[in-house]
C-alpha cells in the first residue's frame, strides 16, 4: 500500500524580540529551571523534553549530544562555552543525578 504523502506545515519561528520578551518571562518564574531549558531549547533547537532530560555526560567539548530523540537520530549541536558552563553550574551538588539540569523533587515549583 502506498504512502499517503502530506505537505509539511511551515516552520514557525521566534523573532529575536520574541525570545527577549520570553527570557525576560521566565527569568521571573518561581522555577529557577525553566530559563536554562529555554535557552537551551532556543540555542540548540532542542524539544522541551530533550533538554529537561539532558544527562551531564551528554554535555561536552563545546557541544550538547541529544541521542534519544523523537525521531530515533542522534545528534550533537555546538553550544556557546557560557551556556556549556551554566549548564554544569545547573547539576545538583549531591552528585546523585547525572542530568544536566537542575532537578526538583515533583510537585515543587
Amino acid at each position: 500500500m502506498p504512502k499517503i504523502r502530506l505537505d509539511e506545515q511551515e516552520l514557525v519561528y521566534l523573532e529575536l524580540s520574541e525570545m527577549r520578551a520570553l527570557l525576560e518571562e521566565l527569568e521571573r518564574s518561581r522555577n529557577p529551571d525553566v530559563l536554562l531549558i529555554a535557552r537551551l531549547c532556543l540555542a540548540t533547537g532542542a524539544r522541551w523534553g530533550e533538554a529537561e532530560n539532558l544527562r551531564a555526560e551528554q554535555v561536552r567539548q563545546g557541544k550538547v549530544h541529544y541521542i534519544k530523540t523523537k525521531n530515533s537520530k542522534a545528534r550533537a549541536v555546538p553550544i556557546s562555552s557560557e551556556l556549556e558552563e551554566d549548564l554544569r553550574r545547573g547539576r545538583p551538588e549531591s552528585g546523585a543525578s547525572s542530568r544536566a539540569l537542575a532537578t526538583r523533587p515533583s510537585g515543587e515549583q
